[in-house]
């Protein structure tokens, strides 16, 4: 009896709730469904992060943010709905999770009590099954998200550059613009049309910067560099790339490949690589040179001691 009265308060409190709609599909936020499971919004989310690979994006859940989420927001504030006399989801949330009905059920078997799974059998009969309703609570969709994207992106730039000042509802202008109330009714072939409406906002508002001519870099190291900058250099030996030049013209602070990833430095490339290469090569040329020397002073030594013992 205790069991049929669980199961009746659960369907009248199902019942009761504002019907969401993502993409034409019956969805649940968060709060809601910690709230109808009794539990609390932390073991959703708790349980959402230790199983994420059985939790799929868009067959399980909706994780809505930007332009996106801004649009949901307004069309639950035209709706009008609440739950339990409070907004379904705070105007300051940078990001929010939709539930479906694959989902819930995941947490109800997560959860694993009866009033959760008491409270799921009612969402699956009286909530998840307005299919239909919930095409209804939004406009026919005529484009598809990837579709949509292009539009999207352009609206966030133009945002993100100040656009935003003038315009605090972007999406009403393109609303009015094109005679829909929500960018999905767009055809396809309006998108377009949709994103230089949005450019012109921009040229007119936000004059366009020119794009900036890309600075030249002075990189220019002939080989004439080398008897510019070191006059005794024999360039008779020049073949093949290489020089015949000395192992303290190699060692030299001055260098055409140092001075060369200097500049690039300078024009923000990252080429410590390059540099610690360069470094390195010289540090073990430096070396090569130092044991050569010893190696020859210990052969004159011993030379001369030859000659000594021997005379």
């Amino acid at each position: 009896m205790n069991n049929v009265s669980n199961i009746n308060e659960a369907s009248n409190s199902v019942k009761s709730m504002p019907l969401i709609a993502h993409s034409g599909t019956p969805v649940i936020t968060t709060d809601m469904l910690a709230d109808v499971y009794g539990t609390e919004v932390i073991n959703i989310q708790v349980n959402h992060s230790r199983n994420k690979n059985r939790f799929i994006e868009g067959k399980h859940f909706y994780k809505l943010t930007g332009s996106i989420l801004k649009e949901f927001k307004n069309w639950l504030t035209k709706s009008k709905l609440v739950y339990k006399g409070s907004e379904i989801i705070s105007k300051h949330a940078k990001s929010i999770i939709l539930w479906t009905e694959r989902g819930a059920a995941r947490h109800a078997k997560m959860l694993d009590t009866d009033n959760a799974w008491d409270v799921f059998e009612a969402l699956e009969d009286f909530y998840f099954a307005k299919k239909e309703d919930a095409q209804q609570k939004i406009s026919l969709r005529q484009s598809t998200a990837k579709e949509l994207t292009p539009l999207r992106q352009t609206a966030e730039r133009l945002i993100a550059t100040g656009v935003a000042n003038i315009y605090p509802d972007i999406w009403k202008y393109v609303h009015k613009e094109f005679g829909v109330e929500h960018i999905n009714e767009l055809l396809p072939e309006q998108i377009p049309q949709a994103i230089s409406f949005l450019d012109a906002l921009e040229g007119e508002y936000l004059p366009k910067q020119e794009a900036l001519p890309v600075p030249k870099l002075e990189i220019d190291y002939p080989l004439t560099w080398y008897p510019d900058n070191f006059p005794f250099v024999d360039m008779c030996f020049y073949k093949n790339g290489q020089l015949k030049v000395t192992q303290s013209m190699l060692t030299e602070t001055k260098s055409p490949s140092k001075e060369i990833l200097s500049k690039l430095e300078s024009a923000g490339y990252d080429v410590t690589a390059a540099k610690a290469e360069i470094e390195s090569l010289r540090h073990t040329m430096i070396e090569m040179s130092w044991a050569l020397g010893q190696i020859a002073s210990f052969a004159k030594m011993k030379d001369v001691v030859n000659k000594t013992f021997t005379a």
